[in-house]
């Protein structure tokens, strides 16, 4: 869809470009991850160096980042930090990613009540020399809190476009647990 409106020519022959004019609209979370199925189901960023929270979400995006270059995602979710302030930060650049490499930086910072961040990337390719080729990186989202440990953080979403939408689980999660449910039962 975002293909169909990158520009429009106006009645004086003058060609504008609408790729950050229009709001893109995904509604399908493309974040996949068994620790974070539910609504409102928290998960505890790992320690890092003994001062802050850090977690790579590896191989959790369901999508083939190598056929949607250019295309804008939204990353969005909620966080706390029990322990006080701290700026937090998404990405995937460690080891390099060929593909879906993007460093939003620090989207804002994290208190001790929770509140809500988001973040358009753009779906890019990493071009200079020594680049990986593993796909599982390619697939991944990085959140960081440097100054904090023990950030907590739920209803991650990575949607397609530019605007976020309310959480809603990935549809492989249903899958998942309605296969798991049924197998309790049996």
């Amino acid at each position: 869809m975002a293909d169909l409106i990158k520009q429009i020519k106006g009645t004086n022959g003058t060609t504008y470009d609408l790729q950050d004019k229009v709001s893109i609209f995904g509604g399908t979370n493309l974040f996949v991850y068994s620790g974070l199925r539910f609504y409102n189901q928290e998960l505890t960023l790992n320690d890092y160096q003994s001062t802050g929270s850090f977690t790579q979400f590896t191989n959790s995006l369901k999508f083939d980042p190598t056929k949607t270059m250019g295309q804008k995602y939204t990353i969005s979710f909620d966080a706390i930090s029990p322990n006080g302030d701290t700026a937090i930060q998404v990405y995937n650049s460690n080891g390099k990613p060929q593909y879906f490499n993007f460093s939003a930086g620090s989207i804002g910072t994290v208190t001790t009540s929770w509140k809500h961040f988001q973040c358009t990337v753009t779906n890019s390719q990493y071009t200079a020399s020594g680049y990986s080729t593993d796909q599982n990186i390619w697939k991944r989202i990085e959140i960081y809190a440097p100054s904090k440990m023990k950030v907590r953080i739920r209803n991650v979403k990575v949607e397609i476009g530019n605007k976020p939408t309310e959480w809603t689980p990935a549809p492989q999660d249903l899958v998942t647990y309605a296969s798991d449910t049924i197998e309790f039962f049996q």
